[in-house]
């Protein structure tokens, strides 16, 4: 009972800050493609029994991200019996944990409760924080760990015993959540040689111990799969990968660091107002005084995601994923330095605005700010499945689908078997590429019925030109009917020829 009453604000924020985030799934209104139906898929299998050590797979070949991801969002899907809104509502929770994480920090950093708590306030409206909330993807999880890390490094600054513990965890266990976090060790590095961090062979058996003990998992599948990421590296180097960027020129990697960097500093501050978020973060951070001692670390964490734009990060936009708390926290020392309250409380309010305003403007759409197809959301894809069955009145019916990626039907599958069948009691048959070897390989293939579908996926992503192959191909099958549209999501209604 002292405990709530000692921090029933925080714990009020808390659970605001929650249901700001869960407000518009229920109504579906979040994003399911490809690579959340892929580890749907993935997820069944480890609640069925099948133990997962392997990661989600990367765009870069022979690079798999940690398998933690699968565990943390596994209550979801078992609670929602397989339903996204609930696993994301799920991974919300988890995500409101660092609102707890803000408070926490900021209250050593500060050494003030109301600084804390204003910490915890803005990580709880921050527009960026609420977006990786319904994001289904396992970069989502360094929004805990990426600040865990930078902490640890003050701790360790602050030549505490437990910085380097917490300083190889979080590294670790940001390296889980994607591996291009790795990116996080060469700050630590720098510090290193800067002499900020003091190094002796316990701190460093420390920090080794905790970084490889949280990427434990990773380890024993490389061990096990026959180290499948060791060409990795050459990949990235010898640009043989979509993700390798080496060829890129300086004027686009300075300007990609511009506005990845515009993009860190506005949406966890005033997401509607980009370019005055970035001009009075940078006019604050050049002239508010004195320097606290986490400042340079923290400095060096803001732009730690500049050289890694040459190895993928110029098509990354979730590069800098869990930085913001650190312009969160950045923020409430800028505004502890204003001697007048009614500023103060003058810009706090238009930063809670700004943020809650873009929170009902995108995530009431679904929209996903690291997401290609933004526009693939569980409530048009619902909605179109239940176009066709109506259409269907009953009646078997199969359907081809053009797909980002092209020809894999994944995502369909996902939803027919999950919701379709459900509601409706049978499954419709396909007739597109064949799926041996991909996930949600069940539905079965007919060339016979009368009754045609053709879902066309948002264009993002997918080839304007492999959109109208797919389509003249089909029409040696089917001739069409009519179209419908849910959102950017069209559905053709077809009949089979003869």
């Amino acid at each position: 009972m002292s405990f709530l009453k000692r921090y029933w604000l925080v714990l009020t924020i808390f659970f605001l800050g929650f249901l700001i985030r869960i407000r518009y799934l229920p109504g579906g209104d979040l994003m399911f493609s490809y690579d959340q139906a892929r580890d749907a898929y993935t997820i069944q299998e480890l609640l069925h029994g099948d133990i997962k050590i392997q990661g989600p797979p990367t765009s870069t070949r022979d690079f798999f991200h940690g398998v933690l991801y699968y565990y943390v969002i596994a209550p979801g899907y078992w609670l929602g019996r397989g339903s996204p809104a609930v696993a994301a509502g799920w991974l919300s929770f988890i995500n409101s944990l660092a609102i707890f994480l803000a408070y926490f920090i900021g209250l050593r950093l500060f050494q003030s409760k109301s600084l804390a708590t204003l910490a915890s306030l803005l990580t709880a409206v921050s527009y960026e924080q609420t977006q990786h909330a319904i994001y289904l993807t396992n970069t989502a999880l360094a929004i805990l760990f990426v600040p865990l890390l930078y902490y640890g490094l003050w701790q360790w600054q602050r030549r505490s015993t437990i910085g380097p513990i917490l300083a190889g965890l979080g590294l670790g266990l940001s390296f889980q959540s994607n591996f291009i976090f790795i990116y996080h060790s060469a700050v630590i590095l720098i510090l290193i040689l800067l002499k900020k961090l003091s190094i002796t062979s316990k701190k460093l058996l420390l920090l080794l111990s905790f970084f490889t003990l949280s990427i434990s998992t990773m380890l024993i599948s490389e061990i096990k799969f026959g180290f499948p990421s060791r060409s990795g590296p050459a990949n990235l180097l010898f640009n043989r990968t979509t993700y390798s960027q080496l060829k890129v020129n300086p004027l686009t990697l300075i300007n990609t660091s511009l506005y990845q960097f515009k993009r860190l500093i506005s949406l966890n501050t005033f997401p509607t107002q980009p370019t005055l978020a970035v001009l009075g973060f940078v006019i604050a951070f050049v002239f508010v005084k004195p320097h606290p001692s986490w400042w340079a670390t923290f400095s060096l964490g803001l732009i730690s995601f500049a050289p890694p734009l040459i190895f993928g990060g110029i098509s990354t936009p979730y590069i800098h994923t869990g930085l913001g708390m650190l312009v969160i926290l950045f923020t409430v020392y800028f505004l502890s330095r204003l001697k007048s309250s009614w500023v103060k409380a003058t810009i706090i309010v238009f930063i809670v605005l700004s943020n809650l305003s873009y929170i009902k403007q995108k995530n009431s759409q679904g929209l996903t700010e690291f997401a290609i197809q933004k526009t693939m959301t569980l409530h048009h894809e619902l909605d179109a499945i239940d176009y066709m069955y109506s259409q269907a009145q009953g009646r078997p019916f199969t359907f081809n689908s053009v797909t980002s990626p092209l020809y894999i039907n994944t995502t369909w599958s996902y939803l027919f078997n999950w919701y379709g069948k459900t509601k409706y009691g049978y499954l419709p048959y396909w007739h597109g590429e064949n799926q041996i070897g991909q996930l949600g390989n069940n539905l079965s293939f007919s060339p016979s019925i009368p009754l045609v579908f053709v879902i066309i996926e948002p264009s993002q992503g997918i080839p304007v030109d492999l959109v109208d192959k797919i389509l003249d191909k089909e029409k040696y099958f089917s001739t069409f009917n009519h179209q419908q549209q849910f959102g950017e999501i069209t559905i053709q209604n077809r009949t089979r020829r003869s």
